[in-house]
This record gives C-alpha cells, structure tokens and sequence, in this order.
C-alpha cells in the first residue's frame, strides 16, 4: 500500500534488489505530525502550519482549474435525479469522495434561492472541503506514524525524515537526500543519516481478559479493554455504582482516571483483571 500523502509530498520506498524485506521510507516532514518532526521540537499541533497551508492553498487551486464546473456537471448527471426521489447516497462509491458532498447544500440551491444566500452555502463549501482535507491528512499521518514507527511489525522499515519547509531547496533538502539513502539500501549499505525514531507502544495481549465488575462484563483483549474503560456506558456506570459513596467528589475522581490502582487492578498473569466498585 503506497498512501498519497496531501501538499505535494509522496512517501517514496523502495525494495532492496538483495530480495530482502528490508524498505527504504525517506519521508518528507511536512507527512509527519508535528510532535514528531523535529523529534527535538514537540508540537500540541496535529498538523504542522506549513501543510495546513498548502492544503488550503490545494482546494484554492482546484476551485481555480475548475472544480465547481465539473461538481455542477457530476451532480446533474448522476445526483439530480437522486435528491429528487429523496435517495441519494453520500456513504457509498464514488458519492462518497472528498470534495462532492461538502457542497451538496450549494448544488441543490444554486439558482433557486438569493445570490447573497447561494454565496454562503458555496463558501460553507469550501471551508468544510478544507477542513475534510486537512482531517484526512491526519489519518495518513496516523497511519505511517502507527504503521512505521510506533507500532511497527516485524517487516516495517525504517523512516527517515526529509525537511521541505523550504520549496525552494528542494533538490538540495529533499531529492538528493532521499536518492542517497534508496540509493544506499539498493547497494546494501546503511545511510549516513539515521532513521526516525518514536517510543514504541508496550506489546498488546489480545487474548488476556478483563473482568469489569462494574458492568458485570468480561473483556477479551489488552486493547478492547481500553477502549470499555473509556467507553461512556462504563463512565456511566462507574458514577452510578459511586453515587452511594460518602465523599460526593470521589465519584468525579475515579470516573476521570479509571486506570488507577485505586479503581482497577491487575490480576497475575493468566488471571482476569477486576474492576473494583
């Protein structure tokens, strides 16, 4: 699976001709989230600024070579008839696509309400294309950042981080620098420059189970288990099941931190994990 990554950037890898499940990833910057590019600079951001601007400036480019015409044009062929009869279909094939349906409001009111109206739902359009584009740019970086360097398989290559900040040096910054290093693994040699590195996620059981007492449920899986903890029906009945406590901010407490040894605790290996009420 080869994901295209938005602004331009491309994830490139390449397989060594030794036959060897060994892949080189040089990886641009700007595919990486922010707490991960520079490792030595950490970011609350979950997109580095410069992506999110090449990412609105891609939707600007796309409305200026024609995106509306050809929207007007696919929504009177195919989607007309659709909204007519109440049966169009936005979840499935090709109606599902980034860029159609965040302007179905515009399209099936254009000509038939104000202009000053129709001008709205066109700029609601476009920030809400701009806003599922940056959305989906995430979820890539989510996936190489999981796939890759958090919780990568036994076969996973090593990623190395190219700085694209700059368009102007991009032969200097990012071509060459990424040729060296395909080049290297083609030759069975180790790049010059090291890879990125990330602290890895603890190995996951997906077989040990888990005995909430709170929701008299037993939860198969390291991973499963997590997701109930924080799940709302377990909230739910966790502050319901502390409702008769004395202290009324005990419940607060331990419905905001159900992971504490005070609230849940570990059996020894083999045995259920019990949630304590």
């Amino acid at each position: 699976m080869r994901p295209a990554l938005p602004g331009g950037s491309k994830m490139t890898r390449a397989l060594p001709s030794s036959g060897t499940s060994t892949a080189a990833v040089p990886l641009c910057s700007d595919c990486l989230p922010a707490p991960c590019w520079p490792p030595s600079q950490p970011s609350s951001r979950w997109l580095p600024s410069v992506l999110e601007e090449r990412l609105d400036a891609r939707v600007d480019a796309m409305l200026a070579a024609g995106l509306l015409e050809e929207l007007r044009d696919f929504h009177r062929r195919y989607n007309e008839e659709k909204v007519a009869e109440s049966c169009q279909d936005y979840q499935h094939g090709i109606f599902q696509s980034i860029g159609f349906k965040e302007f179905h409001e515009f399209l099936i009111t254009e000509g038939k309400c104000p202009e000053e109206e129709s001008k709205q739902l066109l700029n609601k359009g476009i920030e809400a294309l701009k806003l599922v584009t940056k959305q989906y740019a995430r979820r890539q970086n989510k996936w190489v950042k999981n796939r890759f360097l958090r919780r990568p398989g036994p076969n996973a290559p090593p990623v190395y981080g190219l700085e694209v900040t700059d368009l102007s040096r991009w032969e200097e910054k990012v071509l060459e620098p990424a040729i060296q290093i395909v080049d290297s693994f083609l030759q069975g040699q180790q790049p010059a420059v090291e890879p990125i590195t990330m602290e890895r996620e603890l190995e996951e059981n997906k077989r040990r189970g888990h005995e909430c007492a709170v929701c008299n449920r037993i939860i198969i899986g390291d991973r499963e288990w997590k997701a109930h903890i924080k799940s709302k029906s377990h909230q739910f009945h966790l502050r319901k099941s502390l409702k008769s406590h004395s202290d009324p901010h005990l419940a607060e407490r331990q419905s905001s931190n159900t992971e504490t040894p005070e609230t849940c605790t570990e059996a020894s290996a083999g045995n259920l994990e019990a949630c304590k009420t």
